[in-house]
């Protein structure tokens, strides 16, 4: 009799500790999706501030070049202007590719915070190249026009709109970052709590 007391209060905690690990499956399961949810809601914003960027960037591109030849600017600094433009487009199209959607909703979330990781290096080394190229580039221009005109306001409305472009470009990648920081650290608070 005690013995089937015991078997009975054994199939029940069976059955109660096999209830207490699906329970804890499905907690492990949401806790992901909230975990990629959240990452994606912060890598969404810098996907498509760089889709917007790169339709802008072809938009302003033949405009840019027009207003520069109307200025008497050479064909050295146009051509100049439009290669970095044309390759802001590329890098920015290929980088936010390296961060889909797939890989967002497919892969474990230590491979997308080494993705995003990834992607955060690449920005900067995207600055770190980029920032001389345009401090040469308004170097050249400033040339150009001030060898063309003898007064200095077309050189300081193009000062202005250079600061005013610098100031946004900035003020982009920034916030940027702040965005990716925050998925990365998502991620890694989640790795830190699975560890433990």
């Amino acid at each position: 009799m005690e013995t089937n007391q015991v078997n009975t209060e054994l199939e029940m905690l069976k059955e109660q500790l096999a209830e207490f690990k699906g329970r804890l499956d499905k907690q492990e399961i949401i806790n992901e999706r909230l975990i990629r949810q959240a990452m994606k809601s912060h890598v969404s914003w810098i996907k498509n501030m760089n889709y917007w960027m790169s339709v802008v960037g072809c938009i302003l591109l033949p405009i840019i070049i027009i207003f520069f030849s109307k200025l008497h600017v050479s064909w050295f600094c146009n051509a100049f202007i439009a290669l970095l433009i044309i390759g802001e487009i590329i890098f920015n199209i290929y980088n936010v590719h390296t961060i889909n959607d797939k890989l967002m909703s497919e892969e474990d979330v230590v491979t997308v915070r080494q993705k995003l990781l990834a992607y955060k290096k690449r920005e900067k080394w995207q600055i770190i190249i980029e920032t001389p190229l345009v401090i040469i580039w308004i170097i050249l221009f400033l040339y150009d026009v001030s060898a063309f005109h003898s007064t200095t306001g077309p050189a300081i409305g193009c000062i202005m709109g250079g600061l005013i472009g610098m100031g946004v470009m900035s003020f982009i990648y920034l916030r940027e970052m702040r965005s990716l920081n925050r998925a990365i650290q998502v991620g890694e608070d989640f790795t830190n709590e699975q560890e433990q």
